[in-house]
């Protein structure tokens, strides 16, 4: 690759949850569309959760974006107490939680399902977390199964259900027309540290120009506060309060990512070079943002938004007024969240002295073949976000 004077760095959560978030098939082909025709040197992408549609989204890229990294789905299992998961009692009779969905929300599906479950349902999973959370952890991690193979699973006593939905896939995936330093590029696994949705970070050092800049490619645990009771145990210990356990596990996850980011940049700044420190770029959808009420954008898990601030990896602010990533006026959302900013693109010993600017991308709707015809939709529940950073 040609000498560059700066990189275009490109977050998007391509909402490809089958089942949850709407017509995921339908826009598969127009998401591989929209990135085929990025300008984007680096390409971090989360929600990627079928192996199927990771294979598509490689083939159609790697002409372009000939260096990847992909993680393997990695499932745990629940731990073995020696007994069943789950027993016939904990699931099903008077005000349980599968009795429930049966029902009252056995005659919908998709979208309108899964808001049934979460708002008339909530009280059973809410109670079945405190009289056996090993048995709910397992149930909320059974999303992307088929429904009756997985209580079967949860009520054997020869098989141990996985920990994480999806089969354990991370869901993330990172793309770029920069080669990479091997030694310095991987993936590192947060599992440990998450409840239902299996989290990693992946790394890649960046071989441009004669020096190395590390990106960071992630997807952190959810406010799932109001559709999930917490069954975690994350180790954090710290001086900080937390209202409840996926803030923690969200605020542990970072302090985890930004560890390793440090490490490896220590590593490298040892090296002589114009970049007295390895510049770091942090993208992804961290689930987490700034409270901009002026601006009508909604804060959540602030406190982990403020730590980057403290280790002094800024957020590349957007051209003109701040924009939502995650809105209501989304077409795929049920435009109950409020506005929000939980994709960002983060710089630490920024190569550049110049400002860095970033602008929300694939905010207009497209064509999507429905039962109902061709309607206009997005082609995800986020927006995408793009930022271009000057080397020098």
């Amino acid at each position: 690759m040609a000498e560059s004077s700066s990189l275009k760095f490109l977050t998007y959560n391509t909402g490809l949850a089958h089942g949850f978030v709407p017509f995921a098939d339908k826009r598969l082909g127009p998401i591989i569309d929209a990135l085929n025709e990025s300008p984007a040197d680096v390409i971090c992408l989360q929600e990627v959760w079928s192996k199927k549609d990771q294979k598509k989204i490689k083939k159609a890229l790697k002409a372009r974006y000939p260096f990847y990294v992909i993680p393997k789905k990695h499932q745990f299992k629940v731990a073995d107490s020696g007994r069943k998961t789950c027993k016939t009692k904990d699931l099903f009779g008077d005000g349980k939680f599968i009795t429930c969905i049966l029902d009252t929300c056995g005659d919908k599906s998709g979208e309108e399902k899964d808001s049934c479950v979460t708002n008339d349902c909530r009280k059973s999973l809410d109670a079945l977390a405190v009289s056996n959370s090993t048995c709910a952890d397992a149930l909320m991690a059974s999303v992307g199964k088929n429904e009756v193979a997985a209580i079967i699973s949860l009520l054997s006593p020869f098989s141990r259900p996985g920990r994480f939905s999806y089969d354990g896939a991370y869901g993330t995936m990172l793309f770029s027309k920069v080669p990479f330093n091997k030694k310095k590029t991987g993936h590192f696994e947060l599992s440990k540290y998450s409840t239902t949705v299996n989290r990693g970070v992946i790394y890649a050092s960046l071989k441009i120009n004669g020096q190395e800049m590390l990106a960071l490619c992630t997807h952190l645990t959810a406010n799932l506060t109001t559709s999930a009771p917490y069954v975690g145990s994350v180790p954090y210990k710290g001086d900080l309060e937390f209202k409840n356990g996926w803030a923690k596990e969200n605020y542990f996850q970072t302090l985890k990512m930004i560890e390793l980011g440090e490490v490896i940049a220590a590593l490298e700044s040892m090296k002589p070079g114009p970049w007295k420190k390895m510049p770091q770029v942090y993208m992804g959808d961290f689930n987490f943002g700034p409270n901009l009420r002026k601006y009508g954008i909604h804060g959540d898990f602030e406190n982990s938004y403020e730590y980057f601030k403290e280790r002094n990896i800024l957020g590349v602010g957007q051209v003109g007024i701040p924009r939502c990533t995650f809105c209501k006026y989304n077409s795929l959302t049920d435009g109950k969240e409020p506005n929000m900013i939980l994709d960002h693109i983060l710089v630490k010993n920024s190569p550049t002295k110049k400002d860095i600017f970033s602008q929300v991308v694939y905010k207009d709707r497209v064509r999507i073949k429905t039962q109902n015809g061709n309607i206009l939709h997005h082609i995800s529940d986020h927006f995408g976000l793009m930022a271009d950073i000057p080397l020098k």
